[in-house]
This record gives structure tokens, C-alpha cells and sequence, in this order.
């Protein structure tokens, strides 16, 4: 290879990686917000509903007990009577919480309940939002966002449902206080966990895509029907895998613990108004109301119709103009296995060739290793300026960022930095600082399937495909642009993580 070609091959590749890097953020950035349906018709769901529903509700706080919150049950009861002709039953009792232990809490609480009459009613579906607020915050995303979802996807199905289930309308009281109303509920008898679905709506914010943020029972059954419903969720099974590791603090909880099956959703882009006053309706994204109405809507229907394609563990993803991308989870490890396989002959081979050497491999493995955590510091020091600068939670105020603009800028940052410490490398004698980014690519991808399964997606996808090119590819710079897409590749699916 001449001098000049390879000097403009050195010159133009970081320009193809950084492309390729922004086309592919782009591209993730427009799976988070999936496709919604027009609306229209009366069998339709109607976001001009239900966000009056929220203007009625979140006019001020509402907490337990509160005059507000008397007034919430009051309206809650009379719009299901008017819009959707149901009557609902009030169901009071004086619960505690035991959620640590000895009893934490208490509340005379009042669960809301209503029901749309399917044809099996041994089956039951159940629709789930809390109406009370904490003490300093109307409300608008937690939980009027829920609410308002409830009844007016209780409407929509009194004119089209057709489904075996009853569908239970389930609004809860007292779920800021360790989720009281819930728990009342299930000690009140009569549920049957292995026949009932539970799908609760709430938000830690107030925009964004609704998000499958919890599952419970057959993750693989009710992930397919949600597949198979169209529903606009932005869903990964990484988010259920850390909500397990962590926990999350909603009406869910008391129903996967009782052994009901679920699925928990919630937007949280605006997260800076959470549980302030800030949390008002002006500040409510209407389209996203819209959405998790619409995915409401269509999960029962789509629950409702019988249908039981698949159970079992499985691992899923938003693809791009796809949908949601299920698959069993058993994959992810013949991937793992492929991927070790193509690696492990790519570098015996390169090393026979003399294309590398185990030191110049080993120098490689610490430059990838730098470049990803030297991108990662950047990340989080950018982070931690934007809060330092931005405006921060308070009323009438905005996040101190733009979430989209955000991780778009995020991507480019790692994306940068990486690439600097590659060429840092390079200087310093280095001759392929992303060479072993593949081995390092199998290595996490091991780990995740055995330790954090639901996250193996993240590498097992895209993995084997990066180690066939990196054995398919050529020699000199050919092999070197190779690499560098496959560290461009794997630095995106890094700060999905």
C-alpha cells in the first residue's frame, strides 16, 4: 500500500467512524418513540380526554385524606359513570404497610374499582393508577397521567373490547405512602394471582416514551402479546433486569409479590418535576399521554383475545421502524458461543501471520479498556457540569436538559473521547488500539448472560456480527477501519448501558 493512500485512509477513518456513530444515535433515538396510531372513532382513544381528565384532577395536590383527594374518588366515580356508563364501588378499609418489616405505615384508604365484563370471568385483567399525590405536588405525570389513562381507556373498551377477561379498573389510594391502597386490595380476598394480569401506569416525570419498566410472572407470554399488539412502548428487557436489581417503589410491587403476572409502565423524561410543584398540566406531554392510552387500550385487547404465543425467558429490544424484537433468551448464549468461536480464530490466526503479537495484543486490550472508561468519565463529567449550570427542579422551570439532545450529545462525547485515546495510543507505538475490542466485546457478553442475562442482548445482537467482520476482513488499514466500526459499534451499545 502507497504512502499517500494510507495517509488519507488514516485521515479519513476517525471522519467514517464518528458518521457512522451519529447515524447510529440517530437511529436509536427514533426507537424510543415507536409508531402510534391515528385516532378517531369512538372505539379510539382520545388524548383531547383524557387530558381534561388531568386538568380536573391535578388543580392542586391531592393527597391522602386531603379535601383534593375527596374530590379526586368524587370525579374518578362520576366520569366513569358519565363517559363510560360503569358504576363503581368505593372500597374503604384501614391498612398498614409491612413492606419493611413491621408495620410502617397506616391510612384508612379508598380503592376506586370498577369493571368492564368480558366473557370469561374467571380471567381478569387489571388496570391500575394511584390518585392520591405527596403533600407538595399536583400531580400531573404521577399519577393524573395514569388516571386520566384509565378512564378514558375504560370508555374506549365499553364500546370495543370483545375479550374473554374481565378488566378490572383499579384505582388505588395512598400509593405515596408505601403503596397502602395495593395492599388493601389484595387483603381484601378474591384474587385469583394465577389467573390475573396486572399492567399499573405511573411516571417519575412527565414525558417520554412509556416505558416497560417491571414485569412479573411469564415475562415471555405477556412480552409477545405486547409485541403483538403494536402497543407504543419503548421496551428492553434491561430495564426489568436492574428494576429487579434495585427495586421500584409502585402499586406493582404488592401484585408481583402476591404472584400475579405484569407488566409495570412509566414515562420519566422531566424527572426534575418529580414530586414538585413543577409537576403540573401545562408541564404534561399530551403525546405521551396519548401513547401509554393507546398502548393501554391495545395490550388489553391484544391480552383479552385469548391468544398464547410462546412463554418462557426471552430477551427483547426496540429496533427501528421493527417494533419490539423478541426472541428466547437461550440465543443470547449460542451467540456468545459463535462470537468466542470467530474471535478466538481471528486472533490465533492474526498472531500466525504476524499481523499481531500477544504484547501488541495486550497493548491493544489496555488502550480499549482506557478508551471505554475514559469515555464513560466523560459522560458523567458532562453530566455533572449540566446539572451544575442548568436551572435544576423548581417551578415553572424546565429539566436543566434537554433529554434527546442530551444523549445525542452523550453518544458523540464517548464517541470522541474514545477515538482521542485510540490516537493517543497510536502516538505512543501502539499499532492497533482497537484490536482487541471484539475479545473484550465476548468477554462482556459472557458476563451479562450469566450474571445479567437480561442485559446480554446489548452485545449478543450485534457481537457476532463484528467478530465475522474482524476475521473476514483484510489486511493493513482495511483491517484497521474494520476495527475501528467495531469499537464504534460496541461504544453505542456501551452507553446504553
Amino acid at each position: 500500500m502507497n504512502r499517500p493512500f494510507s495517509s488519507a485512509i488514516d485521515r479519513v477513518a476517525p471522519i467514517v467512524v464518528i458518521l457512522t456513530i451519529a447515524i447510529m444515535a440517530a437511529v436509536s433515538l427514533q426507537s424510543l418513540w415507536p409508531p402510534t396510531a391515528p385516532g378517531g372513532g369512538p372505539a379510539s382513544f382520545s388524548a383531547e380526554r383524557a387530558m381534561a381528565h388531568v386538568e380536573a384532577l391535578a388543580a392542586k395536590p391531592r393527597p391522602a385524606g386531603s379535601a383534593a383527594h375527596r374530590a379526586a374518588r368524587e370525579y374518578i366515580v362520576t366520569a366513569l359513570r358519565e363517559s363510560a356508563g360503569i358504576e363503581a364501588e368505593i372500597r374503604a378499609a384501614v391498612a398498614t404497610s409491612t413492606r419493611y418489616g413491621l408495620p410502617y405505615d397506616a391510612a384508612r384508604v379508598h380503592n376506586v374499582v370498577a369493571t368492564v365484563r368480558g366473557t370469561d370471568p374467571s380471567r381478569r385483567i387489571i388496570l391500575m393508577a394511584h390518585y392520591d399525590t405527596v403533600l407538595t405536588s399536583p400531580g400531573a405525570g404521577d399519577d393524573a397521567a395514569g388516571v386520566a389513562t384509565l378512564l378514558e381507556a375504560g370508555r374506549v373498551l365499553t364500546v370495543e373490547y370483545n375479550g374473554g377477561p374481565d378488566v378490572t379498573l383499579l384505582f388505588t389510594d395512598a400509593e405515596e405512602v408505601g403503596a397502602i391502597g395495593a395492599e388493601a386490595f389484595l387483603a381484601s380476598g378474591g384474587l385469583d394471582s394465577a389467573r390475573t394480569t396486572v399492567l399499573n401506569f405511573d411516571s417519575r416525570g412527565t414525558g417520554g416514551p412509556c416505558a416497560l419498566i417491571e414485569t412479573a410472572g411469564d415475562e415471555g407470554r405477556l412480552v409477545r402479546a405486547l409485541a403483538r399488539s403494536g402497543a407504543p412502548i419503548a421496551a428492553s428487557s434491561l430495564l426489568p433486569t436492574l428494576a429487579r436489581l434495585h427495586g421500584v417503589g409502585t402499586d406493582f410491587r404488592p401484585f408481583r409479590e402476591a404472584g400475579a403476572s405484569g407488566l409495570n409502565f412509566a414515562f420519566v423524561d422531566g424527572v426534575a418535576r418529580y414530586h414538585t410543584p413543577a409537576d403540573a398540566p401545562p408541564a404534561l406531554d399530551r403525546e405521551s399521554v396519548r401513547r401509554q392510552g393507546e398502548a393501554a387500550v391495545a395490550l388489553v385487547r391484544a391480552l383479552g383475545d385469548g391468544t398464547v404465543v410462546g412463554s418462557g425467558a426471552v430477551s427483547y429490544f426496540m429496533a427501528p421502524w421493527a417494533g419490539l424484537v423478541v426472541y428466547p433468551r437461550f440465543l443470547d448464549l449460542l451467540a456468545a458461543t459463535l462470537a468466542t468461536a470467530l474471535v478466538a480464530f481471528w486472533v490465533v490466526s492474526s498472531v500466525r501471520r504476524g499481523h499481531s503479537s500477544l504484547a501488541g495484543l495486550g497493548a491493544s486490550g489496555l488502550a480499549a479498556v482506557a478508551a471505554v472508561a475514559l469515555a464513560a468519565v466523560a459522560c458523567h463529567a458532562g453530566w455533572w457540569l449540566v446539572r451544575a449550570f442548568g436551572a435544576g427542579p423548581a417551578p415553572g422551570l424546565a429539566d436543566p436538559y434537554d433529554p434527546v439532545s442530551y444523549r445525542f450529545a452523550a453518544v458523540l462525547l464517548a464517541a470522541g473521547t474514545a477515538l482521542g485515546v485510540a490516537r493517543a495510543a497510536r502516538q505512543i507505538g501502539v499499532t492497533a488500539p482497537t484490536g482487541l475490542i471484539p475479545a473484550i466485546g465476548v468477554a462482556l457478553l459472557w458476563g451479562l448472560a450469566l450474571g445479567l442475562p437480561g442485559a446480554a442482548h446489548l452485545f449478543a445482537v450485534p457481537l457476532p456480527f463484528v467478530a465475522l467482520y474482524a476475521v473476514a476482513s483484510g489486511v493493513g488499514r482495511g483491517r484497521a477501519v474494520a476495527r475501528g466500526l467495531g469499537a464504534a459499534v460496541l461504544q453505542e451499545l456501551l452507553l446504553q448501558l
